[in-house]
Formats: C-alpha cells, sequence, structure tokens
C-alpha cells in the first residue's frame, strides 16, 4: 500500500533534514520540487511531526489534486474548502458549497484532517471561531434528557431552518415526539424519538422515501451554518448592522443631493425622487437586520461577518500549531491580490446598485496582513527553481531534486527498462496502477516483455494524478496516469435503498400501503383505541368504500409500502369478497405457466449449441485500460459473469439492470469488443434516435484505438447512407 511509500519517505534522512529546517526560525525555500512529490511531503510531515500541515496552492484545482492525492497516502485525512461565491444579489443561491465547507470544518474539529489543502485566497477569509463552532456542536446519546422544543431550539441557533417536513441538509422539524434534522455533514437526515423528555432511539433515514436506514446510540449534529452568533449577541449585532445602513442611507441622501445640483445648477424637483430610490434599495437591509435583532440569522452572514460578529478568525486558527507549505508562492501572492481587487471592483459595482455599502470593503483580510500572519508559522516554500517569494518568509534555499515522473502511454516495454535502470541503483520502485484488477494486468504486461518483478518492485491497486522520482532516497513512484496517459478515477458509491418499514413512523399519511393478508389500502395515521380496559396504537388503513382496518403497531411488519407506478393511484382492494385473495391466486397461476413455457424454452435452447468465444488477450486489456474510471463491484462481476457465458458453448441467456449512469454501456462495450475481436458482427439496439446518437458517439470514442468500424442507422442519416451502411454490414464491412 501507499504508506510503504510514505514510510521510505518518512524514515530517509532527506525528510529528517528538511523537517528540521522548516521547523527552525527561518524556514525553508526548495526548489527543483515535482508536482507528483508536493503530496507526498504534505503527508509525510504531517506523520513525521504529527502537526497538522496547511498546503496553500495557487488556486482551486490544484489544492484539489493535492487533497485527492494525500488521501492515498493518509485514507480521509485530507480535506479542502470549496470556494466562496460573494454574490451582492438578493437571491435565493445554491448551498452545496457551503455544506462542503461545513463538512471540512467538522472534519477539523475532530482531528480527522491532518492535511488541509486550500487556495491563497482563502486566506483572505474571516471565518467563524472554532470555540464557538464547537459550541454549537450537539451530542446525542440514547437516554439522554431533553425536552423536544428545546432541542429544535438549539438547532434553530445553530442555523438549522424549522419545516414542517424535512426534505434537505440544514433544516429540522418538530412533529409529536418525534425531531428530524439533517447535518450538513451527513449524507441522510437523522430522526431522535422521544419518550416524553428521553431521547428513545436515533436513526438515520432517507428524505425521499422516509426509510430508516441505520439505528444509531449517538449522533453528533454540527451547525448548519459557517456564520454563527449566540442568541445573546444577536441584538447588539442587529444594531450594528442597523447603524451602518442607516450611515450608508444618509450618504446616499446627501450624494444625490449634491448629484442633482451639479447636474442643474440648482436644487432640482427630482432630488426626492433620486433619494428616495437609494433609501428604498438600501431599505431591505434594515429588515434583514430587524429579523437579526429578533433573534433569527440572516442568510448572507458572510457578507456582514465582519461587522456582525463579535470576532472573527482566520482559516489557521482551525488548525492547532500548523506547519505551511506554500506552492509557488509568487502566483499565490498573486492570487491574494487577484481576489482583493475583484471583491473590491464588484462591491463598488453593488454600491451603486444599491445591493451593498461602503463599509463591506473590510470583509476579507487584507494580502499583507495575511501574509504576515501565516509568515510567524513554520514554512516550506516549493517551487520549480529558485526565485522570488513575493512577501511569504525567506526561508534557506535547498536542492531537493525531486522530479516529476516521465510519461510512458501504454509503452510497457520503456517502463520495464526504466525499471531495470532504477534496480541497478537499488531504488525502490512503486507501481500505482489504479486498481486491484489494472495491477494484474500490469503485472502480466511486465511479465510478457520478459520482465520479472522481484522484491524492489511493487504494484499497488492506489491512484495518484502523477508520481516522482527521488534518486536521493532510492524511491521511484509511478501513477497510473505516468503508465497509462490517464488516471482512474474513483467509483461513486451508489445509496443503497433502506429497510422496507423499520417503524411505522416512516410513514405519513396518504401514502399507499400493502397488508399482505388484505392488499392495497391509503394509511390514515395512527389511533389510539381501547380494548379490554387498556389503551394500544393502531395503525388506521382505509381500504375501498367505508372499509377501514386497525393495525396493532406490533404488527406494522405486515404492512408495506406501495411500490408501483406513480403517475396514478392504485386501485384500493376491499375487505370482503375475498378480491385480494382472488388476485393473488390469479398471480400464482400466471406465475406457474410462465415457469412451464421457460422450462420448455431453455429445454430448446440447451439442445441448440452456441458459439464459444475465446479468452481475453492483450488487445482486450487494452482496450480494459482505456476506460478512465475504476469499475464498480457491481460492474466488474456482471463484466466477469458476461465473459464466462460468452467463452461458455451454451448460449448465453443474461439480462443486465441498472439505473441511469451505473454503468452498463461500459459492460455492453467489453462484452461487443470480445465478439468483435473473435470476428463476430455486434448489432446495438436502441429505444430513440438520441440515444441511438449518443451510444455511436460513445462507441466511436471508446474503439477510437483499435481497427474497428462502427455505423449507426438512424433518422439523423439520409437514406443514401443508410443504404451505404447496410451494404457494408452484408458485406462483413462493419464491425
Amino acid at each position: 500500500m501507499t504508506d510503504k511509500v510514505l514510510s521510505r519517505l518518512i524514515d530517509s534522512a532527506q525528510l529528517q533534514e528538511l523537517t528540521d529546517l522548516i521547523l527552525s526560525p527561518a524556514g525553508v525555500a526548495a526548489y527543483e520540487v515535482g508536482e507528483g512529490v508536493k503530496a507526498a511531503l504534505c503527508a509525510a510531515i504531517a506523520e513525521k511531526t504529527g502537526r497538522p500541515v496547511l498546503y496553500i496552492a495557487p488556486g482551486e484545482r490544484e489544492a484539489a489534486r493535492v487533497a485527492d492525492d494525500v488521501s492515498q497516502y493518509l485514507p480521509m485525512g485530507a480535506g479542502t474548502f470549496l470556494p466562496r461565491e460573494r454574490q451582492f444579489v438578493r437571491a435565493a443561491m445554491s448551498r452545496e458549497g457551503e455544506w462542503q465547507r461545513l463538512g471540512t470544518m467538522s472534519r477539523l474539529r475532530t482531528g480527522e484532517i491532518k492535511v488541509l489543502c486550500i487556495a491563497a485566497d482563502a486566506l483572505l477569509w474571516r471565518m467563524t471561531p472554532p470555540e464557538l463552532y464547537d459550541e454549537m456542536t450537539i451530542t446525542l446519546h440514547v437516554g439522554d434528557v431533553i425536552e423536544p422544543q428545546k432541542l429544535v431550539d438549539q438547532f434553530v441557533a445553530a442555523g438549522f431552518e424549522r419545516v414542517d417536513m424535512v426534505e434537505g441538509k440544514g433544516q429540522c422539524a418538530l412533529r409529536g415526539a418525534i425531531v428530524d434534522v439533517y447535518p450538513p455533514c451527513e449524507t441522510s437526515a437523522l430522526r431522535i424519538e422521544f419518550f416524553d423528555d428521553e431521547v428513545d432511539g436515533m436513526r438515520t433515514f432517507d428524505c425521499v422515501s422516509q426509510r430508516s436506514i441505520e439505528h444509531l446510540d449517538t449522533a453528533r449534529i454540527t451547525p448548519a451554518g459557517e456564520y454563527l452568533l449566540r442568541m445573546e449577541e444577536r441584538a447588539a449585532a442587529g444594531a450594528r448592522m442597523r447603524k451602518a445602513v442607516e450611515a450608508a442611507m444618509e450618504k446616499a441622501s446627501t450624494t444625490a443631493h449634491d448629484k442633482v445640483l451639479h447636474v442643474s445648477g440648482e436644487k432640482a424637483d427630482d432630488e426626492g425622487e433620486y433619494s428616495s430610490l437609494h433609501r428604498d434599495g438600501l431599505r431591505a437591509f434594515l429588515l434583514e437586520a430587524e429579523k437579526l435583532s429578533g433573534g433569527a440569522l440572516i442568510r448572507q452572514m458572510e457578507l456582514w461577518s465582519h461587522i456582525l460578529l463579535p470576532r472573527t478568525c482566520r482559516v489557521t486558527d482551525w488548525l492547532t500549531d500548523p506547519i505551511i507549505l506554500v506552492d509557488t508562492p509568487d502566483r499565490c501572492r498573486q492570487r491574494m491580490d487577484d481576489a482583493q481587487s475583484g471583491y473590491l471592483t464588484e462591491l463598488t459595482l453593488a454600491v451603486e446598485r444599491l445591493t451593498a455599502i461602503k463599509e463591506q470593503e473590510n470583509l476579507l483580510y487584507a494580502p499583507e496582513d495575511a501574509l504576515a500572519f501565516v509568515n510567524n508559522h513554520p514554512m516550506l516554500t516549493l517551487q520549480d527553481f529558485l526565485r522570488g517569494l513575493s512577501g511569504f518568509k525567506q526561508g534557506k534555499p535547498y536542492k531537493m531534486t525531486a522530479l516529476s515522473a516521465p510519461q510512458y502511454h501504454s509503452s510497457i516495454r520503456d517502463l520495464a527498462g526504466d525499471i531495470a535502470a532504477w534496480r541497478k541503483e537499488n531504488g525502490e520502485v512503486y507501481l500505482l496502477a489504479g486498481g486491484q484488477a489494472r495491477g494484474e494486468r500490469l503485472l502480466d504486461s511486465l511479465i510478457g516483455v520478459d520482465f520479472k518483478p522481484d522484491a524492489q518492485v511493487h504494484i499497488l491497486p492506489q491512484a495518484l494524478s502523477q508520481g516522482f522520482l527521488w534518486p536521493e532516497i532510492g524511491l521511484y513512484v509511478l501513477s497510473d496516469a505516468d503508465i497509462y496517459g490517464k488516471s482512474y478515477k474513483k467509483a461513486r458509491n451508489q445509496k443503497t435503498s433502506g429497510e422496507r418499514i423499520s417503524a411505522f413512523t416512516d410513514l405519513k399519511e396518504g401514502d399507499y400501503v400493502v397488508h399482505e393478508m388484505h392488499g392495497v389500502g391509503v394509511y390514515l395515521g395512527v389511533t389510539r383505541i381501547q380494548t379490554e380496559g387498556t389503551w394500544r396504537d393502531y395503525l388506521l388503513i382505509q381500504y375501498k368504500g367505508s372499509d377501514k382496518l386497525y393495525v396493532p403497531t406490533d404488527q406494522f411488519d405486515r404492512v408495506q409500502k406501495f411500490i408501483g407506478s406513480v403517475d396514478e393511484a392504485p386501485t384500493l382492494n376491499s375487505l370482503s369478497g375475498g378480491e385480494w385473495q382472488k388476485q393473488k391466486a390469479k398471480v400464482k397461476a400466471g406465475l406457474k405457466k410462465l415457469a412451464f413455457n421457460l422450462v420448455q424454452l431453455y429445454a430448446a435452447r440447451e439442445s441448440t449449441p452456441g458459439f464459444a468465444f475465446s479468452e481475453d488477450n492483450s488487445f482486450s486489456m487494452q482496450f480494459e485500460e482505456n476506460f478512465p474510471y475504476e469499475l464498480t463491484v457491481d460492474q466488474d462481476r456482471a463484466v466477469k459473469d458476461i465473459k464466462r457465458d460468452m467463452e461458455s458453448p451454451r448460449n448465453m441467456d443474461r439480462l443486465l439492470c441498472g439505473d441511469v449512469g451505473y454503468g452498463k454501456t461500459e459492460v455492453a462495450m467489453r462484452a461487443a469488443f470480445k465478439a468483435v475481436n473473435d470476428g463476430k458482427q455486434v448489432a446495438l439496439l436502441a429505444p430513440t434516435t438520441i440515444l441511438a446518437q449518443q451510444h455511436y458517439y460513445t462507441c466511436l470514442k471508446r474503439f477510437s484505438d483499435f481497427p474497428v468500424n462502427i455505423e449507426v442507422i438512424s433518422r439523423f442519416r439520409s437514406p443514401k447512407a443508410q443504404r451505404e451502411a447496410l451494404t457494408k454490414l452484408a458485406a462483413g464491412k462493419v464491425d
């Protein structure tokens, strides 16, 4: 694993020397630093010193790339901040970026993040102090005693929006003895069930289906806003905002008066109208200030944070005694200057549009102040060659000679030659193949060019954006991108469905349900009925006509949500007449008939031999390696099953199922290549013209490196072109 790379780097004398220089008062300015080694340095320094590392990049893309690579060395140990979008408009905006930043803030407070990667302009941000964030983070345990209403009040104080039903992140709801909340750092909402004032149970659930996912004993609910205020601080904050806005309105009136006199030379009648427009444009801010004084947070807290918050802090305050790594200092300084000048330009235009006030010009820290602050920390600057540091700490020059890895573009023979040379120098070689299966194929390819790997050559399943060569340490790391020319991308984890119904609270009134004994009905809620002197809770289900069924809550496992078509309401069953039993009997008879027909069909198929395709060869491996994503577990299993069927003389009879975006096309491409590789022709049928054209372009792209002729027949092609394609198909000139 990549921990072997990290261990060799940490144990080297070069890193010890570099660390000593970093921790010295002067710091160090390293040069001849390749791109691929930067992530490894971040991880190694964090592990060796036991201190967090702040990596400052010239842009978001570089920060995200290094964060991804650090995660290969330190799983879950890297984090980054998405850029802020400061818009001086009164309109609804997506909060996805805010949710990501809040997730990073949460992981910083738990100590999970060892390396924080940011773009340089993030040094100018004002942030909520971490101790206030911790104060508003709520930790619950089953058995805790707290009033549901008080808990909801705490959520609202922490930036959550109170709604009737939770549908997305940052929302909370109180429904009787149930509190729902969707923490911004989580992938699913949380349901907290109370027995009086005691937390009786907690579980995550899907907001759309309301189905339970996982039962919890402990839950940590972090704030739903980046900028927070204690309840007792909000009145004063609202007063400060009002004072600033009223001063701006007064200045706007004076400016309007001066402009009118300048134009006409005397006091004109339209002065009052001009001044009124300014006051009306800024009056919306007074309403925001009034809302804040009443105890509610406002949406654009960030744009007023330097006025509203008693104290703000810098991003470095979220790390305990960090070590700073600055990538290309001159570009980082330019990024900071551009961010400040761009913000001031946007603010000037917003002031003219009456959507901001001049006092907001101090929202960002000045670049000079940010530099002075970070220069007080241990620092390592990274450059390809030694040049000016643009205000960052002037550290001791250090020649690193850690080079970027060469690019092989799938030339395994050239790769084998370089590995042999590195082994003669007693170097350790690490080949990151981008997946277990890809690593096995790489090993086979090396053996195929008469290269025999030994203990000095390690093939690992991880993926990096770029590798590096550090001859002084004897460390040679090649990424899958270096070897093949393109890097594997991680497969996304697909959401799995929850339990059928874990508790009757998963249902809401009006849901269609199916009782295993009585059929389809409408859930009308829970009602209490006294029987034999004892009060019990029952699920009330409405059936056809006036039929009603009361199901004891301890028998709710007999009830399922109806999962038929959502386009039209299902027909309700009746409790009398045995309608549901007749329906089930009819289905059973149909299934029995289908089973007999299938037996006859498969008997006929078994008696007819099929074509057995040959096993995969080097072309098949090359085709699969060109796919830029790592297969999911389900994709990999489907490919293997289909290939096994194709290599068998029995006729294949397989249906591949999956939702949109789950990778069915790639599975089909691999089966198609296997068929074409054995001289067979492949037809791909699509239900629509658009989809046929889409698959055509996909095939052209996937088969571009191979002599495969591909044609498409659809109404997008002229009749003449379609006839020519069919003629070539009949002649065997189309694969």
